[in-house]
């Protein structure tokens, strides 16, 4: 008979035996698939048990998709690059560590005949699974990938006081998956310009950066004017701009201290300063073009626009 098994911490939910129990019978393997909860300070005697025991393999859950890997005696390239483990196996008494989620996006896209060669791709959330996908989508010639919501890989029960809000944002969260699912684009936008803006209240809650909350507060503003672009609502579309404008400019202050305070500092201080301040003019140069494309009435330039500022706003974020 073979054993496998799932490794994690806590596995009381897991609906992993049944459905291997299934896979095990329609293979017409006689196996058990088995739950190992085992805590953090064990998982070398784990590794030692997994040999002697000769099990023939294991999935990984969290917490252990990383930390077990210092204990595989080999990991394969896919696995290396996304820094995870889920699937291990024991051969002629060595370890090895695959990444199965790798796999499973190439799998899920050829089914679909969708091709993402020199296209622009958006992943939603950042789980253990975000990494693999975003892995592969770079091994696969995607021009541009965009992440969404990689910001809130902190605990936001440890950092927001807030509870409702948090309830809010789950539930809008759930709102964009269904109009992803969906297909509605128009749904989608709109939802991720609400998710948005929860963010935009959350960094304001609990950063000490009043450049991070300024940064995040103008994108807010940008992508809620592009969330309703195609309804051609111009008048709500330049609301959304004269607010990122509004916004932005108390950035500006800060780039005018360090104007100021130029005087004396070492060259590569300066330097640092140079890069800030021209980053900072350069977004601000952005949004009133932006401005410009709306008074033109023109969806494809501000479409250009729009992307260029994301681009120059996130410069700004680790520059300044």
């Amino acid at each position: 008979m073979e054993f496998y098994g799932l490794l994690g911490e806590r596995l009381e939910h897991s609906l992993s035996p049944r459905i291997n129990k299934i896979i095990l019978e329609k293979n017409n393997t006689e196996g058990a698939y088995k739950l190992f909860e085992i805590p953090n300070d064990k998982l070398g005697d784990f590794v030692n048990a997994i040999k002697l025991l000769k099990i023939k393999g294991f999935n990984v859950t969290i917490p252990y998709k990383e930390s077990i890997i210092k204990y595989l005696d080999n990991i394969s390239d896919e696995a290396a690059r996304i820094g995870a483990v889920n699937t291990v196996m024991l051969k002629d008494n060595k370890l090895y560590g695959y990444n199965t989620d790798y796999f499973g996006i190439h799998i899920m896209l050829k089914s679909k005949n969708i091709s993402i060669k020199n296209k622009t791709a958006v992943v939603l959330g950042a789980g253990g699974a975000c990494k693999a996908v975003i892995t592969y989508l770079l091994d696969n010639d995607v021009e541009k990938i965009y992440t969404i919501l990689y910001s809130i890989t902190v605990d936001l029960h440890q950092t927001v006081d807030n509870k409702e809000n948090i309830a809010k944002f789950t539930n809008e969260y759930d709102k964009l998956v269904k109009a992803v699912k969906e297909e509605n684009k128009q749904e989608t936008l709109k939802e991720l310009s609400e998710l948005y803006n929860f963010l935009a209240g959350f960094i304001d809650d609990f950063s000490t950066h009043k450049k991070d909350v300024i940064v995040i507060k103008t994108k807010n503003d940008v992508f809620k004017a592009y969330s309703i672009l195609d309804n051609e609502d111009w008048e709500s579309v330049t609301d959304s701009i004269n607010s990122a404008t509004q916004n932005f400019a108390r950035i500006s202050v800060d780039v005018k201290d360090l104007n100021d305070k130029d005087t004396g500092k070492s060259k590569g201080k300066n330097d640092d300063q140079n890069i800030s301040k021209y980053n900072v003019n350069k977004a601000y140069m952005m949004i009133e073009e932006l401005q410009n494309a709306i008074n033109l009435k023109e969806k494809e330039i501000f479409l250009i626009k729009y992307k260029n500022l994301l681009e120059e706003l996130e410069n700004v974020w680790y520059n300044f």
